[in-house]
């Protein structure tokens, strides 16, 4: 073999594995950043998951601060009631001179 011919045969096996190497780091770098999109759309759709809860968390937080409200009011206006039926069991015992029981 000639020296030529060697180092043809040198320069079509460098140019094949560069053209290998090449497309290899081509596919890699396709599949990178395939995975890195498929990473951001779930970053995303999880974000945007993540926001609808905070909404829907804050109203369920609005409806229940609502509730507790009403029941604090309802109860004050049974202890309020409370209050004067025992200003009227006082009055009631005052006008018959009925003497209050004895705490045991």
């Amino acid at each position: 073999m000639s020296a030529q011919s060697t180092t043809s045969e040198w320069v079509k096996w460098g140019v094949g594995i560069a053209i290998v190497l090449g497309g290899g780091a081509f596919g890699s770098s396709l599949r990178q950043e395939n995975r890195m999109t498929t990473v951001e759309k779930d970053a995303s759709a999880v974000r945007i998951d993540l926001d609808k809860h905070i909404v829907d968390s804050k109203e369920v937080k609005a409806d229940v601060y609502g509730r507790l409200k009403t029941v604090e009011a309802g109860n004050q206006q049974v202890l309020e009631k409370l209050g004067e039926v025992k200003e009227d069991v006082a009055a009631i015992r005052g006008a018959l001179n009925i003497p209050k029981a004895a705490r045991r």
